[in-house]
């Protein structure tokens, strides 16, 4: 079972419902930002590096960088992480699913 079949199995929610560390995922170098809504009406919630890190703070030379450190941090039991993929609406959290590469 790998990180993104893990949120499978648990229940999606929004950033707000989730107990979130946003100073260590900016430090780290990525975020977790609503996004508008989608054609259907349904909020995006996306998962971003970091674009104009302070002092302190990583970033990562794209988004799907950052996915794929997300993904993997998850897979070890990083609960930060897990809480990052729970929180990412379905459509974000399934194109970091078929974008993660092993390490």
């Amino acid at each position: 079972m790998n990180a993104i079949t893990m949120m499978k199995t648990r229940e999606a929610a929004s950033i707000e419902s989730v107990l979130f560390d946003e100073t260590q995922a900016r430090c780290e170098g990525w975020i977790i930002r609503g996004c508008g809504v989608d054609d259907s009406g349904l909020r995006r919630v996306e998962l971003q590096r970091l674009d104009d890190p302070k002092p302190g703070e990583g970033t990562f030379p794209d988004d799907s960088d950052a996915w794929q450190h997300v993904a993997h941090q998850a897979l070890t039991g990083s609960r930060l992480h897990l809480d990052a993929l729970a929180a990412l609406d379905p459509v974000e959290r399934a194109l970091v699913a078929r974008n993660y590469r092993r390490a």
